[in-house]
């Protein structure tokens, strides 16, 4: 669950605290919908939070997100001490001017000096790269520092730039997939999982990105671009489902294939221990297949869904509910490669609804991702609800 840390008394903020679920990892500082993430550590009452956190639930995972500026040897141990603690750094970049330049970092050799004492404090941490321009030279070297310090995994961030941007800040599919190739010959020289976001798959395919050091997938052998075919005799129908059933599962025995061969493995593990085997995101079919019975036996529907995840939508669609068009929505509020659906605005929707209308394609009920359910809210304040009284129609959202 998100938690962003509020300027409040520090009575209303227990109060939010305790309403928290203590089976849900908590993540502070970045959001998975909106806009509204921040540098948590400038909070003057960070730590006090963070321990109010602790007491409240125990053993409760808290990921912190961020940009490191205030991350020094005082906080990494307070924090160390509050395991379990996840820290996901936006390193971006290693080199002294370039913090001070592009990213605005008051004290860049002093937060350089505060990321090598990392490997002392021994927090658990990912670390994120934004994939531009400036950063792509260091990268190499960068990432050999932060695997050295540690870091368990690797988030690369292609660069997005709305229409407001320069139009060389923009980008564009082409420069994202000449990006993404690029970082898939540099993921062979590094150790630890490089995972490309957003990730660019157009299939279902459940392909290994990453296979994390010391865990048990790496202990059996597994590696990355292994692709797996059957999880205890059953294949797995999305990256996520696989994710899902091997980490619940005790012991599991696998089907891969890697290259021309075909491979079994068994992952020695507990039952719902983690296998350390990292998958990029792709669909929850498990919600889909449960879509059947919500969806209306009369009228017309439709499943409404970003540029980016439309191949990989149609592909579950057409197994699972082949009866419902897909559509892709085009994000003409922002623009530029903005085309993620958490950027996309309601506008972008309303201008895609009325063009079918004007058509004569009109529905009854549209299915969209639960993302827009939490508050229902886009980036620019509006409900998503105001579309089912305009267009006389029902939004479904997959449970």
């Amino acid at each position: 669950m998100v938690f962003n840390i509020p300027f409040l008394p520090s009575d209303l903020i227990k109060d939010l605290i305790y309403s928290l679920n203590p089976q849900e990892k908590i993540i502070i500082g970045e959001s998975a919908t909106r806009l509204n993430e921040g540098e948590p550590l400038f909070h003057p009452q960070f730590l006090a939070i963070i321990k109010e956190l602790r007491r409240a639930f125990p053993k409760t995972l808290i990921q912190i997100t961020t940009n490191g500026i205030l991350l020094s040897p005082k906080i990494q141990e307070a924090l160390s001490s509050l395991n379990p603690i996840e820290l996901v750094i936006s390193f971006n970049s290693l080199k002294a001017s370039k913090r001070a330049s592009l990213l605005g970092d008051p004290h860049p050799e002093e937060t350089i000096q505060h990321f090598y004492y990392l490997v002392r404090s021994g927090i658990k941490f990912q670390a994120s790269f934004i994939l531009a321009l400036p950063f792509l030279e260091e990268l190499p070297e960068s990432l050999k520092i932060v695997e050295d310090l540690g870091a368990y995994y690797v988030r690369l961030l292609l660069p997005g730039g709305s229409k407001w941007a320069p139009r060389d800040l923009q980008g564009s599919m082409e420069d994202w997939l000449k990006l993404k190739e690029r970082m898939l010959l540099l993921r062979k020289r590094v150790g630890i999982p490089l995972v490309i976001e957003p990730p660019l798959i157009s299939d279902l395919k459940t392909e290994v990105e990453g296979v994390i050091r010391g865990s048990p997938a790496e202990k059996c052998g597994l590696k990355a671009e292994d692709v797996i075919l059957k999880i205890n005799g059953k294949e797995p129908d999305s990256r996520q489902e696989a994710f899902k059933i091997i980490n619940q599962a005790e012991n599991p025995q696998l089907e891969v294939q890697r290259g021309s061969q075909s491979l079994e493995f068994t992952i020695f593990k507990k039952m719902g221990e983690k296998s350390g085997l990292v998958f990029s995101n792709d669909l929850d079919v498990e919600s889909l297949r449960g879509l059947s019975s919500a969806i209306p036996e009369k009228g017309k529907g439709v499943c409404l869904t970003s540029e980016l995840a439309f191949k990989v939508v149609s592909l579950a669609f057409q197994k699972y509910l082949p009866q419902v068009p897909v559509l892709p929505v085009p994000s003409l509020s922002f623009g530029g490669s903005i085309r993620t659906l958490g950027l996309l605005a309601v506008q972008d929707f309303r201008v895609l609804l009325s063009a079918l209308k004007g058509n004569g394609r009109s529905f009854d009920w549209v299915i969209v991702n639960p993302i827009f359910q939490e508050d229902g809210l886009d980036l620019r304040g509006e409900n998503l609800q105001a579309l089912e009284k305009e267009f006389s129609l029902t939004l479904i959202y997959p449970s």
